[in-house]
Parts: C-alpha cells; structure tokens; sequence
C-alpha cells in the first residue's frame, strides 16, 4: 500500500504517489533553477507543466491506470530531458528520439508571428511544410479564379485555432515538445519582439509597411480597373441587346420570338385595356423613352469603362434627366390608369335545378369553335384562349367543377367575375358575360368558351360553373367534358384523378369509374 496526493500539473488535477510526487517536485525545481534570468521562467515553467499534464494523460490513458507512479515521472524526464543536459552540446532533443519514440506529427494552427490576415496561410504552410507565399498565392487564385478562396479562408480562420502557447507553436511545427525547445522557443519570441522595437528595425518595419501598403493600392487598383472593365462589357451586351428588342418590336411588333399571346393582346388589341388611347400613350410612350434613355446610359458607360471614352457633357446630362423624368411621370400616369380598370372584382351567380330520374347526370360541352376541341383549359395559358373579333372577346376557359350537394338535391351553380374601376361596373362586366347553360332532365349541355362585347374591354373576365350532385351519383362526359373539367378543384379530388368518361361522387371525394 503506498501513499498518494492530489496535485495540479499545468491546470490539470492528478492523483499521484507521494514518492513520485517528490520525484516531479525536485525535478521541476531543478528545471527552474536552471531556467536562470535570461527568460521569463514563470512562463516557460507555465508551458513545461502543460507538456507534463499532456504526457501524464497520454500515458495514463495508455495503460487504463489513474494514478501516477514514479515509472512515469522517470519517463517523463526522459522525454523533457534533464536540466544538467542543457547546454553541455548533446541536444535533448535527440536524447528524446533514442529513450521515447512520440508521435511528433504536425497539428494545424493558425500562425500569428507570420500573418498577413488572420495566420490562415502560414499556418498551412508550417502544417506541410512549405514556404508561406506558394500557400498565399493559392488562396489568390482561389478568389480570383474559382471565387472560394474568401469564404474558405473565412471558414477556415474560424475553425482552425492560433498557436497561442510555446507548445502550439512547436506542434504547429512538428517539433518535439521539450524543456529545451519550450526555453529555445520562448527565447526566441523574445529576441524577435526585442529586435522590433529597436530603431533599426522600427525604421525598416515602416519602410516595409509602406511598400505593402503600396503594393496592396497597386494590386486594388488593377483589380478595379480589370472589374471595371468587365462590367463594362455587361453593359455594352446588355444595351446591344435593349437595341435589338427595340428594332425588332419596329420590324415585328414583337419583343419576343415567338410572339406571346399576352403580348399580342397588349400592344396589337391596346383598346381591350385602356378607356382611351392617350393612356395607352402615356404608359407605353414613356416607357420606350426610358427604356432608350436606359440603353444610352448603358451604352455610353460601358464605352467609357472599357476605352476610357466619355461621351457625356453636362448640358447633356440635364437633358436626359429632364426627359427621364417626364418619361417617368407619364408611365406611372399609364400604369395607374390602367391599374384604375382592374380595382374592383366582383361576381354574380345564377342557380339551375336538374332534375333527375335516376342517379346519373350527362355532361356535354359544346364543339369549340374558335380554339382547338381538344384542348385542356386546365393545362393551357389562359392567354392562348383568347380571341378578338370586330364585336366580340371570346375567352376559351371556362371551367366546370364537380362536388358534393348538402342538401341530397343536384344543382348547377354558374358564377360569371369580371374586374372594373368601381364594384357598379365590375357587376355590370360581369353580367354582360354571355355563357348559356342548358338544363334538361338528367343532362347538361355548356358551352366550351364564353364572350362579351368588345366596348366591355378586358377586365378578367371569367366563368366557373359548379354542378353540385348527392352520394352515389355517376356523371358521364357524353360530348368532350375534359375540354372544360377542373379536377383539381373538384369535391375531395385526388391527386392523381385525370380525365375519364365516368366519376362517381362518394361522401369521401369525386373518384373515377370503370
């Protein structure tokens, strides 16, 4: 049975023999004794007693034992070397190589005696090996090249910590952790900060710190001037391009290719939107003009970015900014005008009874004169299914909903929207639609488009037609059903429900029937 004490090595609580204990003691007196004046010994001690703790726990954790015996305080001094070693010639460090085989690989710090940021690079360079500036101009070409080399260089900065101890920076370096390369290291990191402040050496760190500084202007500067460039050309493509679209719209009437149909309706049928053909004028005048004043700008900037050529004057710029504003003025005067005609949205509905004498209901659509028969109002753009005549607006989108009636009873619900600039004219809008429905014993016959009189204008116009049928009911599409079928929007509709030539409505949804 032998004796132990509780001591702390370095910041670290360990249970020791008390023979081992008088062991590390005169060994770490010995070491400070040693230590003399040349160097700050508290701090040199503070970094001994951390490679200790560190070697302690390393070996411990090795054996599965908890406490410290006298073996391994012998050990320890073996690896830290003796105090009557230093200075006699033999280094301890290859004392430490011939008594204890550590594994001395290199840890990854952040280097703080050799950093231009935040010791990111150095740090690399001291974990492989290599000369800083090969690392640093990596990084560079990352940035420039590749566009991560900031976020990297971030990211890294603030996961990989700095050397911050005589130990760190000895890992950093892959060195061995002893008393005389603790002593060797701190020594040093003295002399470097002794040397810095001397006025030699205060003189050439200014010197050097204004070529940097210089060098750092230089390199900004072209990159500038390189940005600057390259934004220049982006205005030059994005201007040839605003100059193409114009010409094209003179030629074609057209921005796009293929001409869209919300397009065609737009400029070609102007007065479908717009009460009169002033606003019209003012909304599409100033935005031609400033969508040439856009293309000037863009123009002339990128000439003057790229060749250094400046093709503005100051009696030209008043100008331009005069005629912009007016330009401006006049397509928000356009635009209010115009949004003006859609502020109100109103709707009327109008109820059919269907009588039945059984539990089946036919649904035929109407042959789609204007569009093609075929087509799904449900996967079609609205636009495409609009048509203009001398008298008429002809919209081929109506749409017919399936659901379940509360009250046992079949019915069909139409509901006809339309916008306007008051809820007076958006009603009367909506009234004027024009879709007859016809109801008959079992049956029910709808049109598969719907218009309203031209001096009615566009007011988003639009038709939605409910049938609403008890449990059990089969609906039968006898004519073309699925040219105006919603089943999305349908009772309790699955995802996966598709057109079919019989549904059946369940209290759980409006399923398909084979």
């Amino acid at each position: 049975m032998k004796k132990i004490v509780n001591v702390n090595v370095g910041g670290f609580a360990f249970v020791i023999e008390e023979h081992a204990y008088e062991h590390l003691s005169a060994y770490l007196g010995s070491v400070r004794r040693n230590l003399g004046t040349d160097v700050d010994a508290n701090e040199v001690m503070n970094d001994i007693e951390l490679r200790i703790a560190e070697l302690f726990r390393d070996e411990l954790k090795s054996t599965g034992k908890e406490v410290v015996e006298d073996n391994v305080i012998e050990k320890v001094i073996s690896i830290m070397g003796k105090p009557e070693d230093y200075g006699n010639g033999e280094s301890t460090n290859e004392k430490y190589e011939e008594t204890y085989q550590e594994n001395t690989q290199r840890r990854l710090f952040r280097d703080p005696d050799d950093k231009k940021l935040g010791g990111v690079a150095s740090g690399l360079a001291n974990y492989f090996g290599w000369d800083p500036l090969p690392v640093r101009i990596i990084f560079l070409l990352l940035v420039f090249g590749f566009g991560i080399g900031i976020p990297l260089y971030i990211i890294l900065w603030i996961l990989v910590p700095e050397a911050r101890t005589t130990n760190d920076r000895l890992r950093m370096q892959g060195k061995p952790i002893t008393v005389d390369t603790i002593k060797q290291g701190f020594n040093d990191f003295k002399n470097d900060v002794k040397d810095l402040t001397s006025k030699e050496n205060k003189k050439r760190v200014k010197n050097a710190a204004n070529n940097f500084g210089n060098k750092v202007e230089n390199i900004f500067s072209d990159f500038g001037k390189a940005v600057g460039k390259i934004i220049g050309i982006i205005f030059l493509v994005i201007g040839i391009a605003i100059f193409v679209g114009i010409i094209k719209y003179f030629i074609t009437g057209s921005f796009s290719y293929p001409e869209s149909p919300s397009e065609e309706l737009f400029f070609n049928f102007n007065n479908l939107f717009f009460e009169n053909r002033f606003d019209y004028y003012a909304l599409v005048g100033g935005a031609a003009v400033l969508g040439v004043l856009v293309l000037w700008g863009l123009v002339s900037a990128g000439i003057e970015l790229l060749f250094g050529l400046k093709l503005k004057n100051r009696p030209l710029k008043y100008i331009t900014g005069t005629i912009s504003v007016i330009a401006m003025v006049s397509v928000i005067y356009g635009a209010i005008s115009l949004g003006k005609n859609f502020k109100e949205d109103e709707s009327i509905s109008k109820r059919f009874e269907v009588p039945m004498t059984d539990s089946i209901i036919h649904i035929s659509v109407l042959k789609d004169e204007f569009f093609h028969n075929k087509v799904s109002s449900c996967d079609t753009d609205e636009y495409e299914l609009i048509d203009v005549s001398n008298t008429k607006i002809i919209f081929g989108y109506p749409s017919l909903e399936i659901k379940l009636s509360e009250n046992g009873k079949a019915y069909f619900e139409l509901e006809k929207i339309a916008a306007g600039p008051r809820e007076v004219r958006a009603l009367e809008n909506a009234e004027a639609i024009d879709y007859p429905v016809q109801v008959d014993t079992g049956s029910i016959t709808l049109p598969a488009v719907f218009s309203t009189s031209i001096k009615n204008k566009f007011r988003s116009q639009d038709v939605v037609g409910v049938l609403y049928v008890p449990a059990n009911t089969i609906i039968v599409d006898k004519n073309n059903m699925k040219r105006i079928f919603d089943p999305y929007n349908s009772y309790n509709a699955f995802e996966d429900l598709g057109f079919a030539d019989k549904y059946k409505m369940t209290k759980e949804g409006l399923v398909e029937v084979n």
